[in-house]
């Protein structure tokens, strides 16, 4: 298992400790498994905060790398690097960050939400407009078995995605908010992420994956 330590760790490392601890904090930092970080990853801001909270210490050093062995975004949250300003928060430090090095795991699970909820947004416009196109079939009544398919198909496709936003959230950088915002007309909402997904017709309300207004 090797991470790689950034020039900016480094120069980090130098500041805080004398030449003979920087060399051992360095190869610390490159050897210490952190959960879910792949090896040969460059996990930056997690080194960043170990760094801040030790203090220059060798023994705090040894404390905050543990901790961080167990739960890193604990050592994020309390270096004050675990929202979304975290670069503003690092430069007001005087440590000149720049966003073009090498991506931290964070940004990668807020950018697989990010694919996640585009497909989750297709697959219910998908739905949508499959509703639309049977329309006749949803508005008779009596038993169809056209209907039932289109439900069936789109319930567990949507049901299926619901745990995988739920096993990201916790990952997430920035502050979670709650979403106060009222739903207006003609939108469905993603019970999984809770955003709103537009539509221009209303129609009927598919158990599972999101949800249509009061009277659909």
């Amino acid at each position: 298992m090797s991470y790689i330590v950034t020039d900016l760790v480094k120069q980090q490392t130098q500041k805080l400790f004398a030449p003979d601890e920087a060399a051992l904090v360095i190869s610390k930092l490159e050897t210490s498994l952190l959960p879910l970080i792949d090896d040969g990853e460059a996990p930056e801001r997690v080194h960043l905060a170990i760094l801040y909270l030790s203090g220059g210490d060798l023994r705090r050093f040894d404390r905050e790398l543990n901790g961080g062995q167990i739960d890193w975004r604990d050592t994020l949250c309390a270096a004050g690097l675990g929202h979304a300003d975290w670069p503003a928060v690092l430069r007001s430090r005087g440590i000149d960050y720049r966003h073009e090095l090498m991506a931290t795991p964070q940004n990668k699970f807020d950018e697989a939400q990010r694919i996640l909820k585009k497909y989750y947004h297709e697959l219910v416009k998908q739905m949508a407009e499959e509703i639309i196109e049977h329309r006749e079939d949803f508005e008779s009544p009596g038993y169809d078995n056209r209907v039932d398919s289109i439900v069936e198909k789109y319930f567990h496709r949507l049901h299926q995605l619901r745990p995988v936003f739920g096993n990201l959230k916790p990952f997430l950088s920035g502050p979670k908010q709650p979403n106060t915002k009222l739903p207006s007309k003609n939108e469905l909402h993603c019970q999984a992420c809770g955003s709103a997904v537009q539509q221009k017709e209303k129609s009927s309300k598919v158990a599972g994956g999101a949800e249509n207004e009061g009277n659909a």
